[in-house]
Parts: C-alpha cells; structure tokens; sequence
C-alpha cells in the first residue's frame, strides 16, 4: 500500500520504476579535451524519480489530482516503507478499474525528490 499525504492506496502499487539522479560536472581544458568530474560524489538524492501504478477511489484520485495541479508538496510512503518527505506530485495517467469504474481509478504517477 502506498500512502500519499493522508490518502492510502487500495492494495499494492505496481510497475515500480525507480530513475536515480546521476549527475556530473563537465570541466573542459583549455586544449579540448573534455574530463568528467562528479564532484566526490555522483548520487544525488535529490533529483531521484520514483514512478508506480496503484488503484485509488475516484475521491482520493480527484484530492491526488489536486495536489498535482497546484503543485502542492506530500510526504509519500512507499510498499516497502520507503518515505519520501517534501516530494512533488506528478499524475502521467489514470485508468478505469473495469469492475468499479464509478469507485475506483488507477493512477500512473511519478513522486519526484525535490
């Protein structure tokens, strides 16, 4: 079950996709040759990309929604009890659930570490 501000999800997220910020530094010489410099460190927490599928009711999907288009940031629990605090929210689509179209809606979603 994946929790986003005060909203659960029914069961299960699925499809979990993880896309980890890889950053690094290109320091040219004067000479042209190019050298990659990842500062001590090339991980950096902050621009991670979670994304998953999880089925919600229609209420908590449109409170979801919401907090997409306004941009409002949620501290978001993971399956695997992973907590995300701060992060921003992104909807890249919804589904009916076929059974309970009225009731229930997967969400596709991306939590971004901001």
């Amino acid at each position: 079950m994946v929790q986003i501000g005060t909203i659960r999800s029914v069961g299960h997220a699925e499809n979990y996709n993880y896309e980890f910020d890889d950053r690094q530094e290109i320091v040219k010489t004067v000479k042209g040759a190019v050298v990659v410099d990842p500062w001590g460190g090339s991980k950096v927490a902050d621009g991670d990309v979670v994304s998953f599928a999880a089925t919600f009711s229609t209420a908590n999907a449109n409170t979801i929604r919401g907090w997409w288009a306004s941009r409002t940031k949620q501290t978001v629990v993971l399956d695997d009890g992973a907590t995300i605090v701060n992060a921003r929210i992104v909807v890249r689509g919804i589904e009916p659930v076929v059974l309970f179209w009225k009731k229930y809606v997967k969400l596709r979603l991306e939590i971004w570490r901001v």
